[in-house]
């Protein structure tokens, strides 16, 4: 009986963590502070598209670079694709498909809200440990142009 409690309470536990941890590091709207130290071994070397025209359905964002985890879980290691407007503090996390992603490539998914007006943004991979709070790596800079 004690050892069926012991996996309901866990169970309970690892849902709560889960369901409540949707986007890596939470449910912040801004990049974590600070970020892991020294160099990261995450780089973008290409996004396609580099841009997408103002008033854009959903489309797919495939990025390619190094450093991404070969074998991407919730449960383990696994991208998050943070996308920031330009001028702005706050950005929204992409929903990622991690059945398609490996070390080379992460693939998100650019909702039809986000490319409305036209401007600059900001892409960053981060990685994430589960849900953590602070990534374990975080990559270059990328830009991406709504025309």
């Amino acid at each position: 009986m004690n050892t069926v409690r012991a996996c309901l309470t866990f169970l309970s536990l690892l849902l709560t963590l889960g369901c409540g941890s949707a986007m890596p590091g939470g449910q912040r709207s801004t990049p974590p502070p600070g970020g892991p130290t020294g160099s990261s071994s995450v780089v973008i070397s290409s996004v396609s598209p580099t841009s997408a025209m103002a008033g854009s359905q959903d489309f797919t964002l495939t990025i390619v670079g190094t450093g991404f985890p070969a074998s991407p879980t919730y449960n383990k290691d696994h991208p998050g694709v943070f996308w920031q407007a330009g001028g702005t503090q706050s950005g929204v996390w992409l929903a990622i498909d991690i059945s398609q992603c490996d070390a080379t490539h992460v693939i998100a998914t650019v909702p039809a809200a986000l490319v409305q007006t036209a401007g600059t943004v900001t892409l960053q991979v981060q990685v994430y440990y589960f849900a953590d709070d602070m990534p374990k790596s975080v990559s270059n800079l990328v830009k991406f142009v709504v025309n």
